[in-house]
């Protein structure tokens, strides 16, 4: 068992989409948004007001008299990446999926375990579309790229079809590009912890 779980805590932390991943196999959980709030936590620096994602399924679990609901403290980064497939308005966020997974980042000046929002769809609730591998918007007039057999040679830039989710090379974060991770494969919802 990883040391940091012999601590509960109330928020969900990368050890725990980490024990999630080793018990499955998969790297990715689904979870459905219950709402979005700001609270205020305790930190370091004494107290800060921070959005907060609640889970559907975290809170049935609570419910049903299992461990209390985690939450998910929203940064920056997976607010934008949910605001990319579930539009801006974090009230609509209610109800809609995401899938959590566990990579590293750089954080004050070190690599560490960090959460992400596996991002599952190429067009926002707007009708913009984006690259999935890099979130760049990705322009109007570009073709539309084909699923048959690519042809020989660099292909030219094409606007991706919004298809089911399949994992593809990305560089990973914190080492120069060298090294390519795989994106996650979701999970279905599950007590996973």
């Amino acid at each position: 068992m990883d040391v940091r779980l012999l601590y509960p805590n109330e928020y969900v932390a990368a050890a725990d989409l980490i024990e999630a991943q080793r018990k499955t196999g998969k790297t990715g959980v689904t979870l459905t948004i219950a709402s979005v709030a700001v609270e205020s936590l305790k930190t370091n620096r004494g107290s800060e007001k921070k959005p907060i994602v609640r889970f559907k399924e975290m809170e049935a679990r609570a419910a049903k008299g299992g461990s209390p609901a985690k939450k998910l403290v929203l940064n920056k980064t997976n607010a934008k990446l949910i605001a990319k497939m579930h539009g801006f308005e974090t009230e609509a966020w209610a109800g809609k999926q995401v899938t959590l997974f566990p990579t590293q980042c750089e954080a004050f000046g070190e690599t560490v375990d960090c959460i992400r929002v596996m991002i599952t769809q190429t067009t926002t609730t707007d009708g913009v579309e984006y690259d999935r591998d890099t979130g760049e918007v990705l322009p109007a007039d570009l073709p539309t790229a084909q699923a048959d057999p690519q042809p020989a040679g660099p292909a030219p830039a094409t606007r991706r079809q919004p298809p089911a989710y399949a994992p593809s090379p990305r560089p990973a974060r914190g080492n120069g590009g060298t090294k390519t991770a795989e994106q996650p494969e979701p999970v279905p919802t599950a007590d996973l912890w």
